[in-house]
């Protein structure tokens, strides 16, 4: 299963960090990390965003800037 992704410094557009931060959520899973800030851009709503908040919420240690 995936326990680190590290996907910083891609370039993305917040259209795709947004569907990844819901992929990821869709899942379900706890307590994992992802890193997809540096030259990404922010999700949309930044840390308000629903995805993000949920995986928080879920012991995510995600980081988005």
């Amino acid at each position: 299963s995936l326990n680190n992704i590290q996907a910083q410094n891609n370039n993305l557009p917040a259209s795709v960090v947004d569907q990844i931060l819901a992929d990821l959520n869709a899942l379900g899973t706890s307590n994992k990390t992802c890193n997809i800030g540096g030259s990404n851009a922010l999700p949309t709503g930044g840390d308000a965003n629903s995805d993000v908040v949920a995986l928080r919420d879920r012991g995510w240690n995600l980081t988005i800037i």
